[in-house]
């Protein structure tokens, strides 16, 4: 191989190993998930991508699935109140704004104490598990402020049969 076409393997290797480091560092998270409090839609051992620039022009929004860190932790649970909201958990079932929440995910669940009501303050979402049976969540952790959210979780890449886009979901009746 002559010195030129070394000089070029190096420097085109450099150059998308620096790409992947920004993506990484700046654009994407990739995260394993752990536990099952986001079933059925994420899985124990899902991997996922987070978009760490989709809340940089807009907020969160209800339904929208979120990595946060609390601590040392990254934590991923979807969005059921947003700032101004009141929220309520009672006979089982999650309100918001004196509205039944309308997410199959969050069904009469008897098993969940009560809580709230509260009102999200501005700069602030509460986030729930799909599987509010088995979440540790806001009801347990309070509200997370906008500044510990990482970003949106927006496809899973693994395992293979489970690939594709997370959607977000409806919120209120």
């Amino acid at each position: 191989m002559s010195r030129n076409r070394i000089v070029i393997s190096i420097t085109v290797t450099a150059l998308l190993l620096a790409a992947i480091v920004i993506l990484r560092a700046f654009i994407f998270e990739f995260l394993i998930i752990s536990g099952d409090s986001m079933n059925p839609t994420l899985a124990h051992s899902d991997r996922i991508i987070v978009h760490k620039l989709a809340y940089r022009s807009r907020e969160p929004n209800i339904g929208d699935i979120v990595a946060f860190r609390i601590g040392l932790k990254t934590i991923v649970k979807r969005v059921a109140s947003v700032p101004g909201d009141v929220v309520e958990v009672k006979d089982g079932q999650l309100y918001c704004n004196d509205k039944i929440f309308a997410h199959d995910l969050y069904s009469h669940n008897p098993r969940r104490r009560s809580y709230g009501p509260i009102v999200v303050q501005g700069g602030h979402v509460f986030v729930m598990g799909d599987n509010s049976a088995l979440s540790v969540d806001s009801r347990d952790f309070g509200t997370i402020p906008y500044q510990d959210i990482i970003g949106k979780a927006v496809f899973r890449y693994f395992p293979p049969k489970r690939i594709g886009k997370l959607e977000r979901t409806k919120g209120e009746t």
